[in-house]
């Protein structure tokens, strides 16, 4: 996703409107990531559908106020790919969890008593 130009432009531009306005550097909007990471961390954003970030993030400036067009980047032919292979593995993940934490496994006692029978001494 973070080589999409959709997503890079975007960047260029929002970012240099923001830092003309503000007076900020682009490393103000992302506090302690180097630029070499700001892509990702807009690119997180995306994936995590994040609407509003919490004032006290140093992207919220940047994000809030921009959120949407980052937003609807998922639908542009560039990011969709990624957005949809994000999506399929997140959903892939969530159904393997669930299925774990079905599994006896999970439950700690259930553990513990598999253990006591396999360490426990076989009888002739």
């Amino acid at each position: 996703m973070t080589e999409s130009e959709v997503l890079q432009e975007a960047y260029r531009r929002t970012t240099a409107e923001l830092s003309q306005r503000t007076g900020g550097s682009v490393s103000d909007f992302f506090g302690a990531e180097p630029p070499e990471n700001h892509l990702d961390v807009l690119a997180e954003y995306i994936v995590n559908r994040a609407v509003k970030l919490p004032h006290y993030y140093f992207t919220a400036p940047l994000w809030n106020e921009h959120s949407e067009e980052f937003l609807r980047m998922r639908e542009s032919a560039g990011v969709r790919p990624h957005w949809e292979a994000t999506r399929r593995a997140g959903a892939d993940w969530n159904a393997t969890s669930r299925l774990c934490s079905r599994s006896p496994l999970s439950n700690p006692s259930a553990v513990d008593s598999m253990l006591d029978v396999i360490s426990s001494p076989t009888k002739p």
